[in-house]
């Protein structure tokens, strides 16, 4: 069985693969009667959850959320060794490594432009998250990382607004009925600088969680540094 989300085209990579697969919301009632050899829950997963579960017997392995790139290919060995396909795991990482070494080469000396993330509510990708090492990987300076952002901070509007930046971007949902990136920027203040700067709305399902689609995240956002670089 598969999480829900896994059919869920704003937080899934692969939503057409999965249908037809059962999936269930994490509940131990939903589980135990599958009787599966192997439960792999998340690291914020519900402990009592996960205890339970432990409790009458199944074997339950928890994943640790990936804060950096790294992180994202010790989360596919993780998997690899449990499932027991650590060679397919191992070409994956070397896949997403190839991919982020052609776009580290493409990344120029000197000062890097300036991004901003500005999502719904000031959310951003501060310095110690997965994204933020996404931005930096493409050839970014991250704003937040500039203005001395911690876990958890927020980014103010008049921040974005009167702090010099090369290009911005917000989170994109445009494959489904709404797009949020769209409402996110429609502030005056926000749809000027989409309208006068680069402007990317990247899918928060590439960066979300450990995949190896981190690099179709990390290209997309140095298709825009190349942008931001040709601008006079």
């Amino acid at each position: 069985a598969l999480t829900a989300f896994a059919t869920d085209r704003d937080w899934s990579n692969m939503p057409a693969e999965a249908k037809g697969f059962r999936t269930t919301h994490g509940r131990a009632e939903e589980v135990m009667p599958l009787m599966p050899d192997l439960v792999i829950g998340g690291e914020y997963s519900a402990p009592d959850t996960i205890a339970l579960l432990r409790r009458v017997g199944q074997r339950v392995e928890v994943m640790r959320l990936a804060n950096s790139i790294d992180g994202v290919r010790a989360g596919m060995r993780w998997v690899g060794g449990i499932v027991g396909e650590p060679e397919k795991a191992e070409a994956l990482v070397a896949n997403l490594d190839r991919r982020l070494a052609a776009i580290a080469a493409e990344v120029p000396a000197g000062p890097r432009p300036v991004l901003a993330f500005y999502n719904t509510s000031g959310y951003t990708a501060e310095p110690g998250t997965l994204a933020d090492d996404v931005i930096r990987a493409a050839g970014f300076e991250n704003l937040a990382g500039r203005l001395g952002l911690r876990i958890g901070g927020r980014l103010n509007l008049e921040h974005v607004a009167t702090t010099h930046i090369d290009a911005l971007i917000a989170i994109d949902t445009a494959e489904t009925s709404a797009s949020r990136a769209v409402e996110t920027v429609r502030h005056p203040a926000l749809a000027r600088l989409a309208a006068q700067k680069p402007f990317a709305a990247i899918p928060g399902r590439l960066w979300t969680c450990e995949t190896p689609f981190v690099a179709e995240a990390a290209e997309r956002l140095a298709r825009l540094r190349a942008e931001t670089e040709r601008r006079p």
